[in-house]
């Protein structure tokens, strides 16, 4: 029984037998290529475990979840080119994951910062996320800050608002206009009022004396 059951691949029923055949007395001798055969299985077992666990880790881009299963991939005995693909991983999803985190910062931050400040930041994030491999969906928001940023000021930004310094008013001499525009034209001096004038006299007619 125990050699039929070692001839497969099942662990746990070649345990079962093993154990069997100590119960009924079978000397360890007999059972050598037994316990060699499982020990082979559990080890085979270990590492498709592991190639498992990197498998899932890498799909699901899970840091933590990628490194400790590279650590159960070195106990298991994977070979080394399979744990320098899994680190390869690794360190990309690290890299993501930091260009995510400084992207999530640059929104807070660029709120208490100057303009200049505010454009640097954008496009150091967005550089480093470019260069991470983020996809275009996660970049979409960035860009769009950055294109604000970058834009001209409008009419409405930069128009200063008049004051009431700036009202017309007349007085002699350049006059102001408005918006504090002067202008060349000059009011006409207002003529002095007419006190010297002359009134022309009047003749009155006498009537002759009558004797």
């Amino acid at each position: 029984e125990v050699c039929r059951t070692a001839a497969g691949s099942d662990v746990t029923a070649l345990q079962t037998a093993i154990q069997a055949a100590v119960s009924v007395g079978v000397s360890s001798e007999h059972l050598q290529f037994a316990h060699q055969r499982l020990g082979d299985l559990e080890t085979a077992s270990a590492r498709e475990k592991a190639r498992e666990e990197l498998r899932v880790a890498c799909h699901r881009e899970n840091s933590i979840a990628l490194s400790g299963a590279i650590e159960s991939g070195v106990a298991a005995g994977l070979a080394e080119l399979e744990l320098e693909q899994a680190r390869r991983a690794l360190c990309s999803f690290q890299a993501k994951s930091r260009a995510r985190e400084q992207l999530r910062q640059i929104e807070t931050v660029t709120s208490s910062v100057g303009h200049a400040d505010a454009k640097a930041s954008i496009e150091a994030a967005v550089r480093n996320a470019e260069a991470a491999g983020l996809g275009d969906e996660e970049l979409s928001r960035p860009r769009t800050m950055l294109q604000r940023i970058q834009a001209p000021p409008t009419i409405a930004q930069v128009q200063l608002p008049m004051s009431s310094s700036f009202a017309c008013a007349t007085t002699v001499g350049p006059t102001p206009d408005c918006q504090g525009m002067s202008s060349n034209r000059e009011v006409p001096p207002i003529p002095a009022p007419l006190t010297n004038l002359v009134m022309p006299a009047t003749t009155t007619a006498v009537a002759p004396a009558t004797m």
